[in-house]
């Protein structure tokens, strides 16, 4: 694959708007239309992370990604249970959202991970579930994409 993937954050300051149901069906049907789907959980509830069933255990997640700058390995990546979705899950903690606010490079970590040679080869979109408040997780989220979407409850 020659072309880079297209990167999709999506985001909300508000919980419960729909952000991961979103994420997870559009990378189901962006998957079954035939195109390699990357779904990446930087939520500190991970409920992305359980959405589908997985084909194995994680041996790291997106702890690690950052953790290591960016370098995303083939362990960081799981093959979901639909052909055509992978996921990287989240793994963070308070801790490490601590860490990452101490970071200088914070906003291009995942900008970093995104760009990473398996991702750029290997996935035609990368969406990014964020969590339901402000932080680092979701600015790092915004940094890193083509394009954001922001639900809302039409209420």
């Amino acid at each position: 694959m020659s072309n880079k993937p297209v990167i999709v954050s999506i985001v909300s300051t508000k919980g419960g708007v729909g952000k991961t149901t979103l994420t997870a069906n559009l990378a189901g049907l962006l998957a079954n239309l035939g195109l390699k789907v990357l779904a990446i959980d930087a939520d500190m509830q991970p409920s992305l992370s359980k959405y589908y069933q997985l084909e194995n255990n994680p041996i790291s997640g997106l702890a690690e990604v950052l953790s290591r700058g960016g370098i995303v390995t083939e362990e960081d990546i799981v093959q979901t249970n639909i052909p055509n979705l992978k996921i990287i899950v989240s793994n963070m903690t308070d801790a490490t959202q601590a860490w990452l606010k101490t970071r200088v490079d914070s906003l291009i970590l995942l900008k970093s991970a995104v760009a990473s040679p398996i991702i750029e080869e290997n996935f035609d979109v990368v969406l990014i579930d964020t969590q339901g408040a402000k932080g680092e997780l979701q600015r790092t989220a915004a940094m890193a994409c083509d394009f954001m979407v922001s639900p809302f409850v039409p209420d």
